[in-house]
């Protein structure tokens, strides 16, 4: 009788460990989808503001070339102005 106690206390004692390795298990693989969807989201976050950031670096340039036609029409005007006086 007593070890047949001990050994149905075993047997059940062994279904649950398999069954706290089986939530285990499904744990770590969360964890481990979550790790990959929260890299891929990161990425594309870099990707994205690098995009943002090239557009922004173009506009920039193209804004300082404009700048620069500008001040060479009003120069050129000043000098057009100047000689005429």
């Amino acid at each position: 009788m007593f070890s047949y106690c001990i050994l149905q206390e075993l047997a059940e004692k062994n279904v649950e460990c398999r069954k706290l390795q089986e939530s285990r298990k499904k744990v770590e693989s969360e964890i481990e989808d979550l790790t990959a969807s929260l890299f891929e989201e990161a990425n594309k976050m870099v990707y994205d503001a690098n995009v943002k950031r090239e557009k922004a670096e173009k506009r920039f340039a193209e804004a300082q070339g404009n700048v620069c036609v500008y001040f060479a029409n009003c120069s050129d005007s000043l000098l057009y102005t100047f000689a005429l006086l």
